[in-house]
């Protein structure tokens, strides 16, 4: 080795720097035979880098010991002060010191008693070192007054700041009872809820904090105690910073490194999120007991927060739920612009907001959006149809298309590495076991161990492995090898493709050599699942280059199979059983995150997606693009989910339809309309195996399309082919009915619509037809026919459960010309669900139409105070509505431009009864037009 090569060093360098000391010899002696020149200098190297990380820890002990007071004199040493504490019984003005508590970087701290008072108190002083540092005094200072700004439950409360007769500043501070968190840690991990509890506690001191422009930039588990009744406080501002007083000196790192952001451990400037990474560390203690950025040295640490990714917390500790998880995930995200933007945005609920209450959660049938634009979580829902059926699909039909992944599986004995013969027979063991367990599976044939066996043995020895499987009739041959370093046992398995010698699987499993037995079932367990994901039917071959174990395979395809049957809850288990039986199977996360948007639940959706975006690296490229429209569709950014569809169609092109959806929800029909013609053209490719042609939600987008843009021929004829292929969804029959009416086709409308009458279907779904034919008559003119068509809504919402339909039925009643009794409706609801946001929307309306402007304009109020999560435009809407209403054509026109900046669907605007005062109005009528 060439001692000169600087690269070859610092390269040698770092890997002996990542050993444990005592087994760095051996690899220098290794990396460096016959070149004593570079060995020396990497010793060289290796032992200056120890003794600087010796000298950083002494230094760090050193500030950590420091006398609470200066000497009496000059000459006097400045040694520890002897025990017990000379301090303990003086008074400093009117605190008597009783109790030395702690010592820190920032101070001392002892518990005293206000003899004015008559109260207990906690005294810091600054230490000795920095008395005549003018900069630390100043710290000492901001310190104090942004704690003292501070009134919260949560923090500990700050009484004075003062100074002691021989001049030392101090700080009298609320005397917390209880134990640090810290304390409670030394025990191991925390109750989950117990933890849960604090983290909310802590948030919740910290968001008045940031409230204030404060950072404390030290949340450490010393820094936080807990009464006996469970309160919390957060203690020592002594690292806070006001936002517009910057004291740090350039490049230098303050706090506790093993809490430290990655930021601070670059001496960058620090801001609320700094906080929120800190937070996310005690979390993750919290729950596994251990931190997740660990070393032997504050070095080793600090690479590890910029550099590592912490394991997962399921995997240390698998009954924590996801949710959580995914919350700790995003407040560990390493990039700050990717944490939360505050403290309530992490998802933790600081007790400060009161959750929102669902009116309409009761069951309202497969069509249960009445009023006619689909929401966000509407599109959300489709893209998780859409999502699993690609992830049930994967990539494997193609390649079998090709005749790479064959059906009947030869497995061979393991070649020994290890250089000790005795081991030979471990390689036939090896195999057998892989063998037996493939032959419990459902996927594919396994040749007999017998029949490789003798193939092996009369095959010549120029003859391949391939060439063997071949002869055997294989389509997939699994091979490998085994070796032993040190200690440690490792099996090296490949999965091939005969015919084409292509590689399907790399897998590696090692462990210690004295568990073989545990290192050769992982090993199964890979190959296992492997096969199965490669394999299996269109339903369960995933595709993905990282086969999971067998075990959290089979949970996943459970999953799907539920899934499939609308059992969601159930499905979720699984998909969450799956994770943790194999963490590193990050593809069972889409399920979770898929259940969770059939279920309509986009807080825990939102976790999921930012725990995935954390884990990007982990998932296929178009799993990632996947992942990012599902946070598109989170945010409401339709434009978003279009750029990410488009880049989809570039590795799928079967997921047109999509395209179609997203395109027709964004109000640009004409792009919807151009793919659907490539597709009966043959310009893009529409596989039998595209769940598109054979999704109702598609022919519908085709059909809203084809009405946005004025064809109603076309219309017609496209529902009546959606009618044909889904006759029992009412859809098709409103969008056909909607197209006649459309061409004054009115006799065949009003037959077809005393058909569909008739159709007996769980839910509103008759009723949502009614409405929807109605709004649209109304929308061209014809207006009694309108009336006649909503008055039949009412009555078939009000022959069935009146409860059930409240909301639906007072919009049939605002569609029929009846505001009063649809207001009276709404303000009962409003009454028993004063969260409702859909009730106060219909009653404010309600109200305008009856002249009621006042009242009117306290609904709009309540809706522009609205702070809630996921609303995309949903409230904003609703004060558009109450404007037009109430004759306000430029501001309703205002704010629905604004909700639809917001996420608010295009596709069922242009005859959106609520905003009938608009229509006709030019400015309403360009924002409403369909775009390029």
């Amino acid at each position: 080795m060439d001692a000169g090569n600087p690269d070859r060093l610092e390269r040698l360098f770092e890997q002996a720097k990542a050993l444990p000391p005592e087994d760095q010899q051996a690899f220098l002696e290794a990396a460096c035979a016959g070149d004593p020149a570079a060995e020396a200098e990497l010793r060289s190297l290796i032992a200056t880098a120890n003794e600087a990380e010796s000298f950083f820890d002494i230094l760090a002990d050193a500030v950590l010991s420091l006398s609470p007071w200066p000497p009496a004199s000059p000459s006097e040493p400045t040694a520890p002060p002897p025990d017990p504490d000379p301090l303990i019984g003086r008074s400093v003005r009117q605190y008597r010191i009783e109790e030395l508590l702690g010592r820190g970087g920032m101070g001392v701290v002892y518990r005293a008693h206000d003899t004015v008072l008559d109260r207990p108190v906690a005294l810091k002083f600054l230490p000795t070192h920095v008395t005549h540092d003018e900069e630390f005094a100043e710290r000492f200072l901001v310190e104090a007054r942004a704690a003292a700004a501070l009134d919260h439950p949560n923090v500990c409360t700050v009484y004075e700041i003062g100074e002691s007769e021989d001049g030392r500043r101090f700080i009298a501070m609320a005397y917390c009872e209880g134990e640090t968190l810290k304390q409670k840690l030394a025990h191991g991990p925390l109750p989950i809820e117990e933890a849960k509890e604090y983290a909310r506690q802590i948030a919740a001191g910290l968001e008045a904090a940031h409230r204030s422009g404060i950072v404390h930039r030290d949340i450490k588990p010393g820094n936080v105690v807990v009464s006996p009744e469970g309160l919390v406080k957060v203690l020592d501002f002594g690292l806070a910073k006001l936002a517009d007083v910057t004291l740090t000196r350039t490049g230098s790192t303050m706090g506790t490194v093993a809490y430290m952001s990655p930021e601070q451990t670059r001496g960058k400037e620090a801001d609320h999120r700094t906080d929120l990474w800190s937070l996310g560390v005690v979390l993750y203690e919290m729950l596994t007991g251990e931190r997740p950025f660990r070393g032997d040295s504050n070095a080793v640490v600090i690479h590890a927060i910029q550099e590592e990714k912490p394991e997962p917390i399921s995997a240390l500790r698998p009954e924590v739920d996801l949710d959580l998880e995914g919350v700790v995930s995003r407040l560990l995200a390493k990039d700050r612009e990717q944490r939360p933007a505050s403290v309530e945005a992490a998802g933790l609920d600081t007790g400060e907001a009161t959750p929102p209450k669902g009116v309409f959660a009761k069951p309202s049938g497969p069509w249960a959006r009445v009023r006619s634009w689909p929401t966000v979580a509407v599109t959300i829902i489709a893209l998780a149809t859409i999502v699993l059926w690609s992830f049930s699909r994967g990539a494997s039909a193609p390649a079998r298309a090709d005749g790479l992944p064959e059906a009947t599986v030869a497995v061979f004995p393991f070649e020994n590495h290890s250089g000790d013969p005795t081991l030979d027979d471990v390689g036939e063991y090896v195999a057998f076991a892989i063998m037996d367990g493939l032959n419990w599976m459902d996927e594919g044939t396994v040749l007999s161990r017998d029949a490789v066996l003798q193939t092996l043995a009369s095959a010549g020895e120029s003859a391949s492995v391939q060439e063997i499987a071949a002869d055997l009739g294989a389509g997939t041959s699994i091979t490998g090898t085994f070796m032993l370093l040190g200690d440690t046992l490792r099996f090296e398995a490949e999965i091939t493709a005969v015919a084409s010698g292509e590689l399907l699987h790399p897998i590696t499993a090692s462990g210690i050599a004295a568990d073989r037995e545990g290192v050769i079932e992982t090993l199964r367990q890979r190959v296992m699942g492997a096969i199965a994901t490669t394999l299996g039917d269109e339903r369960t071959s995933l595709g993905i280059s990282r086969a999971p174990s067998y075990d959290a395979y089979q949970a996943w395809a459970r999953g799907i199979e539920l899934l499939d049957v609308s059992n969601y809850q159930e499905a979720l288990e699984y998909f969450r059983d799956a994770y943790r039986l194999d963490t590193t199977f990050v593809f069972a996360l889409i399920g979770v995150m898929s259940a969770y948007a059939y279920m309509g639940l986009p807080s825990k959706l939102d976790s999921v997606v930012g725990f995935l975006e954390a884990r990007r690296s982990e998932l296929r490229p178009v799993d990632q693009l996947w992942v990012r429209e599902f946070r598109a569709g989170l945010e409401g950014d339709r434009m978003g989910q279009l750029d990410v569809v488009r880049a989809i169609l570039r590795y799928e092109p079967v997921w047109w339809g999509h395209l179609v959806q997203l395109a027709t929800a964004a109000g640009r029909p004409d792009e919807a309309l151009q793919v659907w013609e490539d597709v009966e053209e043959g310009r893009i490719e529409a596989s039998h195996l595209s769940p598109y042609k054979d999704s109702p939600d598609t022919w519908f987008s085709l059909t809203r399309a084809q009405h946005m843009t004025a064809r109603y021929s076309e219309q017609l004829m496209t529902a009546r082919r959606a009618r044909e292929q889904f006759p029992d969804d009412l859809r098709g029959w409103s969008y056909e009915i909607q197209a006649l009416f459309a061409l004054d086709r009115f006799d065949e409308a009003d037959r077809l619509l005393e058909e569909a009458k008739k159709i007996e279907q769980p839910g509103g779904s008759v009723g949502a037809m009614l409405y929807e034919i109605a709004a649209d008559l109304a929308r061209h003119g014809h207006a009694a026919k309108a009336h006649q068509v909503a008055q039949a809504a009412v009555s078939w919402y009000q022959s069935r459960d009146p409860e059930a339909y409240e909301r639906e039925t007072a919009l049939a009643l605002l569609l029929a010309d009846r505001p009063e009794e649809a207001a009276g409706l709404m303000q009962a609801v409003v009454t028993e669900y004063p969260d409702s946001l859909d009730a106060h929307g219909i009653l404010g309306i309600g109200l305008a139409r009856m002249g009621d402007r006042l009242g009117a304009e306290v609904e709009a109020g309540w809706l522009e105070g609205l702070d809630r999560p996921y609303l995309r435009g949903d409230n904003i809407f609703w004060r558009a509505g109450i404007a037009s209403h109430l004759g306000e054509k430029d501001a309703a026109t205002r704010l629905l431009r604004q909700a639809i900046r917001e996420g608010l669907s295009f596709a069922h605007l242009h005859h959106e009864p609520l905003l009938a005062p608009l229509w006709g109005y030019e400015p309403f009528e360009q924002v409403i037009a369909p775009r390029g």
